[in-house]
């Protein structure tokens, strides 16, 4: 809507003869004649209304990143109409130059290049969204279709015969981007990841989809912030879509962003009532009418992003997280993708897996993706958190040499019976000391980063 907001405008303000329009018959390429139109398409009035837009939207969303990008829409309008319109595209309102390329003078030009950039559009929405369900899939083609015969329309179709026809015919341009025409006339909710819906950059929580108000579970959820008013309590257990998995959780981890998001230390923009946790694994209980890979009794590690299938993460997949923007595993019953979920692996309990889809993946990302380490580095591990305990017994798997760094002498011996082959307590140093030593133990090739705290500040002189 940024993007087209001037051309949105542009037809109220022709109604309400704030700006006119000429039909020049004679023309054989383009008969409009754009004779005053410096509230909707001069070049500062787009940097006018972008900074309007985005301005809204930061008041209402808090996300400075979406608002500067859709702040920078709504003037690109203007840069991309210079390609095409002559030169009729002033630069501030009143006197003032008038621009454009003209590409307008040449029909076959036109239509290539306008094809470009749909199809390149195109592209863009269906790598950035996924549907999964019949309504999703026809509503885009139909959206598609109807963009095409409007394009068509302006060519074959009779001129208008005067402005104000102009005006209400391009009333149609505007319903073509009502939200109901790509059937996001709703959030997501739990069960909603089948819709073809682009959320809004700054995540909250969707609307449980509590369609059976009869079959009950328990949920832990918070009315307000703070570890002390987690309530335990009964609501309906969610739906399934069709494409989508019932998961009974049966063990569950918990982290420090837990407790971070618990007691509202970091403003996620989450909506209350609020369902905490985001680590844990399942039994499938049931599955949607078009699920092929699971079936019920099925263990399932259930996914921390929701839309990450494959590949590199991307902002859309991003925004989507359990205990964050999507309701966490605080509750008997979860309704997942089926394209996300992970089997657990036979010879780990629920207890032992509860820890691999957050913790053991990042331990893992860390190690392999970004710091690709190899047999004979070394590895500096900090404190005895989850990512850490995981660090040292990947690394030991890999033939790295080990450092581990803890407050706690009853916990040195642990850490060297997962793989650490050295261990320091760095309370048992001044800080001058601890890093004399250190630095004549091993230098650490890398150091995965972990939750901040004292142990973070102390182990920074290990490096």
């Amino acid at each position: 809507m940024a993007a087209q907001w001037v051309d949105l405008l542009w037809p109220v303000l022709l109604l309400l003869n704030v700006e006119h329009v000429d039909i020049n018959k004679g023309d054989p390429h383009f008969p409009l004649e754009f004779t005053s139109y410096p509230i909707s398409h001069s070049l500062l009035m787009g940097l006018v209304w972008g900074a309007a837009f985005g301005l809204i939207h930061y008041l209402i969303k808090k996300d400075r990143k979406a608002a500067i990008i859709l702040g920078l829409c709504v003037p690109s309008h203007w840069l991309l109409d210079l390609i095409v319109h002559k030169p009729d595209l002033p630069l501030v309102p009143g006197n003032s130059p008038h621009l454009g390329l003209g590409l307008w003078n040449y029909p076959g030009l036109t239509a290539l290049a306008e094809c470009l950039f749909f199809t390149i559009g195109l592209v863009l929405y269906l790598r950035s969204t996924h549907a999964k369900d019949r309504q999703g899939k026809w509503s885009l083609w139909l959206l598609v279709s109807l963009l095409v015969i409007n394009q068509l329309a302006g060519v074959f179709f009779p001129l208008p015969t005067s402005a104000h026809a102009i005006g209400w015919a391009a009333q149609y341009q505007v319903d073509l981007h009502h939200p109901r025409i790509l059937g996001r006339q709703t959030p997501p909710s739990e069960s909603a990841f089948h819709k073809v819906y682009i959320p809004p950059a700054n995540p909250t929580l969707p609307t449980l989809n509590l369609c059976n108000k009869t079959h009950k579970m328990k949920s832990i959820q918070l009315d307000q912030w703070g570890i002390q008013n987690l309530r335990l309590r009964d609501i309906p257990t969610p739906c399934t879509g069709e494409n989508e998995v019932l998961v009974r959780t049966t063990a569950t981890a918990l982290e420090f962003h837990d407790l971070l998001v618990v007691e509202n230390r970091i403003p996620f923009g989450i909506r209350l009532p609020y369902t905490p946790l985001t680590e844990g694994v399942g039994t499938v209980e049931k599955v949607g009418s078009r699920v092929t890979r699971w079936k019920k009794g099925d263990r399932v590690m259930i996914p921390f992003i929701s839309r990450w299938e494959s590949g590199k993460n991307t902002p859309y997949n991003d925004q989507l997280r359990t205990g964050f923007s999507a309701p966490g595993l605080l509750s008997e019953y979860t309704v997942q993708p089926e394209n996300t979920l992970v089997r657990t692996p036979d010879n780990l309990t629920d207890e032992e897996a509860a820890q691999l889809p957050v913790t053991g993946l990042t331990a893992w990302a860390y190690l392999v993706d970004q710091a690709n380490m190899q047999a004979g580095q070394t590895l500096l591990t900090q404190g005895t958190g989850g990512v850490s305990l995981i660090a040292i017994q990947l690394a030991k798997m890999t033939g790295l040499k080990i450092i581990a760094t803890t407050g706690n002498s009853a916990k040195e011996a642990r850490l060297r019976s997962l793989g650490a082959g050295h261990t320091i307590n760095y309370n048992d140093f001044p800080k001058g000391a601890a890093k004399q030593n250190a630095s004549t133990t091993a230098s650490a090739s890398t150091s995965p980063s972990t939750s901040p705290g004292r142990t973070v500040s102390n182990n920074l002189f290990f490096r």
